[in-house]
């Protein structure tokens, strides 16, 4: 009787330590620089150098008492270590997660902007340089939350924060404004995946779709290539697909380059490598790796066979994909057969003809102001499901 009432006391105190967590919205707010001073490099280049990068500021200074903040996340907002520019780049979002040991995923949210370099004050390097050239280096502000908004932060970060970290007046609490700033903004639908299908959907063909959420389901290994800022929230997307099921295993939505050897893992894992960055000849994958070029709609499928959905389910979802990318993709087209019969017809393999012509009537395609487009299963002696999200 003792140790039943403490498993209930335990578990009540961890359902509020949960619940004060998920009440803020943001966990940390921090300033992500170059470690300096700056010193040589391999080569004769000075642009070909890559650096470490460290936490300079961060908001609150002090760990949450219920939710500490995990290490060398800096890893993650520069995946391929930092170099220096000759020209300002365009400020750029990408975002990440982290597993922690009790499971509880931490999303990062990161906004890389490239600020002129005074190269006097690193003399180790200055003589390498052209005299008068202009250097330029990137910093990056990070938002740590247990809440996956995909979209909000985004917007915050690129609308709101923005230009913020050239302003030297506020160089000293730019952490602290922004994690108030953050406080302030509105929670999404809660009801509603806070992600934008539109990039997942552009690129690649439902048949393709069905293949990833196949090996999903069958926990096997998938490599995701793609461009940065959309890597984590594309897999977010396929994830939903498998609701109610969760993937519990390794999930890597961006692999910083020094981490490239877990790729050999013998265990079930999802992975995002940046396209930009990664040079997938010097790449080695596990044998049995499913890789993914999202932008180049390629789904390169190991030798073997993944085991299939059954046929009934293999071709309710794939009309119910091919439908969602009508809703995404093309908003003017009607949503009738017709228009699904000419998408399926361009994406269709030879090896599966004629899976997705059954089963179409029975996917309805909703729209409503409270939930945006969603699928319905009509079947009325199935188990209904519903995906919801706002396209814009």
């Amino acid at each position: 009787r003792v140790q039943k009432s403490e498993s209930i006391a335990c578990f009540f105190f961890h359902m509020s330590h949960i619940e004060t967590i998920q009440s803020r919205i943001v966990e940390y707010v921090t300033l992500i620089e170059l470690i300096t001073p700056l010193v040589p490099g391999d080569g004769d280049d000075p642009f070909k150098w890559t650096y470490d990068s460290r936490v300079t500021l961060r908001w609150p200074e002090r760990d949450h008492p219920d939710d500490p903040l995990i290490g060398e996340f800096q890893w993650f907002a520069f995946p391929a270590g930092i170099q220096l520019s000759t020209s300002i780049i365009a400020p750029s979002f990408h975002s990440f997660v982290q597993t922690r040991e009790d499971g509880m995923r931490l999303y990062g949210f990161c906004l890389v902007e490239y600020l002129p370099l005074d190269l006097s004050q690193h003399p180790a390097i200055a003589s390498r340089f052209p005299p008068g050239l202009k250097c330029y280096v990137p910093k990056c502000v990070c938002l740590i939350s247990t809440h996956a908004y995909y979209k909000t932060f985004r917007r915050f970060l690129t609308t709101e924060v923005a230009g913020m970290m050239g302003s030297t007046s506020q160089q000293e609490n730019i952490t602290q404004r922004i994690s108030s700033m953050a406080a302030m903004l509105t929670r999404p639908d809660s009801s509603i995946p806070d992600l934008n299908p539109l990039y997942l959907f552009s690129h690649l063909n439902p048949q393709h779709l069905l293949r990833v959420i196949t090996v999903i389901l069958n926990e096997g290994k998938v490599i995701f290539i793609a461009e940065k800022s959309e890597l984590a929230e594309c897999i977010e997307v396929l994830f939903t697909f498998i609701w109610p099921l969760i993937w519990p295993h390794t999930f890597i939505p961006i692999l910083p380059l020094r981490g490239i050897d877990f790729l050999q893992s013998p265990f079930p894992y999802v992975m995002g490598l940046d396209r930009s960055t990664v040079d997938m000849e010097m790449v080695a994958p596990a044998e049995d790796a499913v890789v993914v070029h999202i932008e180049r709609d390629i789904v390169a499928m190991p030798a073997g066979s993944i085991e299939p959905l059954p046929l009934d389910h293999n071709s309710v979802l794939l009309s119910a994909l091919t439908r969602y990318k009508v809703a995404c993709v093309y908003p003017d087209l009607p949503q009738d057969k017709e228009t699904e019969h000419v998408l399926l017809s361009d994406s269709e393999d030879e090896d599966e003809p004629d899976q997705a012509q059954t089963g179409k009537s029975e996917i309805e395609m909703v729209f409503s102001k409270e939930k945006g487009w969603h699928l319905v299963d009509t079947r009325p002696t199935s188990n209904n499901f519903n995906l919801n999200f706002q396209v814009e």
